[in-house]
């Protein structure tokens, strides 16, 4: 896996809450991703598959379908994982 520039890896943060005996919440402010889970392994599934979702739903979208604010979330999704997975760690 690339390193990740501090304030990248800042940007894409996740939080993760045991709040009850039986509940855990995932939050992650850069994205707007807020999910749950009755286990922690349960809660990492539901963010990864709400990371998979905007990225086929906006990342691999035409900007001429998009709104301007899914626009905005296309490329923070863009920036925060080409980033990442980019040869030399460097966006596309």
């Amino acid at each position: 896996m690339k390193r990740a520039e501090k304030e990248d890896v800042n940007a894409i943060a996740v939080q993760f809450i045991h709040c009850e005996a039986r509940l855990w919440i995932g939050r992650c402010a850069s994205l707007g991703i807020r999910c749950a889970g009755t286990t922690l392994g349960e809660c990492l599934r539901a963010f990864e598959d709400e990371v998979d979702f905007l990225w086929a739903t906006y990342a691999m979208e035409d900007d001429a379908r998009l709104s301007s604010d899914a626009q905005a979330l296309k490329r923070t999704l863009l920036r925060l994982f080409l980033h990442l997975h980019s040869p030399g760690g460097q966006p596309e």
